[in-house]
């Protein structure tokens, strides 16, 4: 659990908003109803921030230092 402000820091907010010009120029659109927080659908499924974990992991992991 985490307090508010924290969550927050972690939000996307009026992204649909800022980017509404982008379906007339021919822009595919994805958007995601979920909070980055919980799921960052941009990230690979190797991108695991380890020290989240309580234990070992079992499958590859990036070492790409974005994901710490």
């Amino acid at each position: 659990a985490l307090d508010l402000a924290t969550l927050r820091r972690a939000e996307d907010t009026h992204v649909e908003k800022i980017y509404a010009f982008a379906p007339a120029l021919g822009v595919a659109w994805v958007e995601a109803h979920f909070p980055r927080i919980y799921l960052d659908a941009n990230r690979d499924t190797t991108e695991l921030d380890t020290s989240l974990l309580d234990g070992d992991w079992p499958d590859p992991i990036s070492t790409d230092p974005k994901v710490l």
